[in-house]
């Protein structure tokens, strides 16, 4: 297993383990429950590792929200929030081909591509209903506990994220970016991935509207 392989499992072990402490955290699903959403949490539960959602809680009242789950800092680059190949991807022609040519080095010029904003969308929540997320919740770890605590609703989440998207796709190296903090790169993996030519969505980091929860 080489070097970048490595650190994207090590990546998705953390994330998941992250959803496992979190789900286990009654202190911090207290805080959240009363500061947040300002009323008790009675159930928290993790989901279908293929969905969008990472997480459902339940309320005392029986309604219940999704959520997706962030921790740490994604290994530097950021966290992959979706993976699938190029022809797969919810958009027009002009976009998957200058994402072959750019980041799947195939031959042909790198146009000037009119960005398309319902593909961010769709890559960020997915298109199933019952499983997009409605909050994006994002963690920190130390030594097995979770020591930093942030919230959002998905509406504001994706709006900010949006409202600084490029007018046009911007290829760099061997990447397409479509916001400052989203881009589109090889998943690469070596001999071991199955499918190393799948193009993976990475989130750079987390935008300036997150609600921080006091945990002390």
């Amino acid at each position: 297993m080489n070097a970048t392989r490595s650190k994207n499992s090590l990546n998705a072990i953390n994330g998941n383990l992250a959803e496992v402490i979190f789900c286990k955290s009654s202190d911090i699903l207290e805080k959240l429950g009363n500061q947040y959403y300002k009323k008790k949490i009675v159930a928290c539960e993790q989901l279908n590792k293929k969905k969008k959602g990472d997480i459902c809680l339940t309320f005392e009242d029986g309604t219940h929200t999704i959520i997706q789950l962030k921790n740490g800092t994604g290994g530097c680059r950021g966290w992959s929030f979706d993976r699938r190949p190029v022809n797969k991807l919810p958009t027009n022609e002009p976009v998957k081909e200058l994402i072959k040519i750019v980041v799947l080095k195939s031959p042909g010029d790198r146009n000037v591509v009119l960005n398309d904003i319902t593909l961010i969308l769709r890559l960020l929540v997915g298109d199933e209903y019952t499983t997009k997320p409605e909050h994006f919740v994002h963690t920190t770890i130390k030594k097995g506990k979770i020591t930093s605590l942030s919230i959002c609703p998905a509406s504001l989440f994706i709006d900010t994220i949006l409202n600084s998207a490029y007018k046009n796709c911007e290829p760099k190296r061997t990447c397409v970016h479509l916001t400052p903090l989203i881009y589109l790169q090889r998943k690469g993996g070596g001999k071991t991935d199955h499918s190393p030519d799948d193009i993976q969505a990475k989130l750079r980091s987390m935008p300036n509207c997150m609600t921080l929860i006091t945990l002390d």
